[in-house]
């Protein structure tokens, strides 16, 4: 059986410029499995234009009459017929991290919301040796253009970064951002073959040495320790939170801890355990927390 990564498609370059192309529905039903659409930034969307926002775009025959992105997406995922459709989205604009729908979460979140478990990402290895046979009716999306976002979707500048995990493989990662100001983190999940990345922002917490841990079923807890030094005294602060639906972190209000330095913390035997040097003394501190009935916070030890 031919492999996707050795099979031919018919595609179409610009599939927005009609023409003798005709409008995404047109192509797709003459056999085109190959759509491109340009990307820029305008107004706070992602839109669609040749380098510029409505440059070369038809609105003849199917198209939308609008230049959102999203609706273009959604006129394509409401197409059915047989065979992958392999879905190139060429970023004329760089799109900045954080939240927000012309961002790199807004871009993931869009293709998540409008071709739900349709979606694949190009880059599983897994993807590029299934058979075309099993792939039927499944999008394939690549994301094109500006280097820098490519990048950021497979690196993130930054120091001292710490990864925890539930049963249920959902990923949360974070980070200090390069100057040490912020936190930033990116959720995701393990598929069994690789990290796949969903979702980025940012925690506006000053902090270089995030410490964190995940309970089984999604509930963590972060702990940051004073700007500066590993070793520089200060007051810790804990942020509990929990992975939504989505596998996206929704952050409590941050607590205080204790004063102290050099903080570790791992979940093990229902609680969190965090260890720290006290400002004060000199010793290594244990504290234990568990979780509240509510969830918004931990009880802890003295």
């Amino acid at each position: 059986m031919t492999r996707y990564r050795d099979a031919v498609f018919a595609a179409t370059h610009n599939s927005y410029a009609g023409g003798a192309r005709g409008d995404l529905i047109a192509q797709l039903d003459a056999g085109v499995r190959g759509l491109e659409l340009d990307v820029v930034r305008g107004g706070g969307r992602m839109l669609l234009g040749h380098g510029l926002p409505g440059l070369e775009v038809s609105h003849d025959g199917a198209n939308p009459n609008d230049l959102l992105l999203d609706s273009w997406l959604r006129r394509v995922a409401a197409w059915r017929g047989p065979g992958p459709l392999t879905l190139v989205l060429d970023l004329k604009s760089k799109l900045p991290a954080g939240e927000g729908p012309d961002t790199i979460t807004g871009l993931l979140d869009l293709l998540d919301d409008v071709f739900g478990a349709r979606l694949l990402p190009a880059a599983d290895p897994a993807v590029l040796d299934t058979p075309v046979a099993d792939l039927d009716n499944r999008v394939i999306a690549v994301i094109s253009g500006s280097r820098h976002t490519r990048e950021r979707l497979r690196r993130d500048p930054g120091r001292n970064p710490v990864l925890a995990a539930d049963a249920r493989g959902r990923l949360l990662e974070v980070h200090a951002s390069p100057n040490g100001r912020d936190l930033w983190w990116w959720s995701g999940a393990d598929t069994g073959r690789s990290l796949r990345w969903l979702a980025h922002g940012r925690i506006a917490r000053p902090g270089r040495f995030p410490c964190l841990a995940m309970a089984p079923d999604g509930f963590f807890a972060l702990v940051t320790t004073p700007d500066g030094s590993r070793r520089d005294a200060g007051q810790l602060m804990v942020r509990t939170g929990r992975l939504d639906a989505r596998g996206r972190p929704v952050f409590h209000r941050a607590r205080r801890l204790g004063w102290g330095r050099d903080a570790h913390l791992v979940w093990r035997d229902d609680a969190f355990h965090a260890v720290f040097t006290a400002a004060a003394t000199g010793d290594r501190v244990h504290r234990l927390g568990r979780p509240l009935a509510d969830g918004t916070a931990l009880q802890w030890s003295p």
